[in-house]
């Protein structure tokens, strides 16, 4: 674990960014409240794991998309609805890569069918997809 890696809460499923490692103790700053908190280094290794797959997104993509067809496939999250898809994944240099069908590039405006954003507004980002179906 080093400063500025990303770790995944066990159990509220939060993201985390680490803003120190101390001898005893890890401090961290939740990327969804922004809320900084300091904790004994055995409780973090018992408690977090490192955001390196999208798999550690599964609860929110489910639970965004409840009304959708959620497959995964290899390093991916596919989320079918009707005839439109959105791949979720992570890339090699930690980016959140969002990948989509031609109908969302037009309603987005976007260049291309694959964006990237920071690790740390994976939760925002997969918030702001869904809300495009509920619309």
């Amino acid at each position: 674990m080093k400063k500025n890696e990303f770790y995944r809460n066990k159990w509220n499923y939060y993201v985390a960014k680490i803003t120190d490692v101390k001898r005893d103790k890890v401090e961290l700053l939740a990327v969804n409240s922004g809320v900084c908190e300091t904790i004994a280094r055995e409780n973090f290794e018992l408690n977090y794991t490192p955001c390196t797959t999208i798999y550690q997104w599964r609860k929110t993509l489910e639970q965004m998309f409840s009304f959708a067809t959620i497959k995964f496939i290899g390093d991916s999250i596919r989320v079918l609805v009707d005839d439109t898809r959105l791949d979720f994944s992570i890339s090699i240099n930690n980016m959140f890569t969002v990948s989509f069908t031609d109908d969302i590039k037009k309603t987005l405006g976007a260049d291309t069918n694959i964006l990237r954003f920071l690790l740390e507004d994976a939760d925002t980002i997969i918030q702001s997809f869904a809300e495009l179906f509920k619309e």
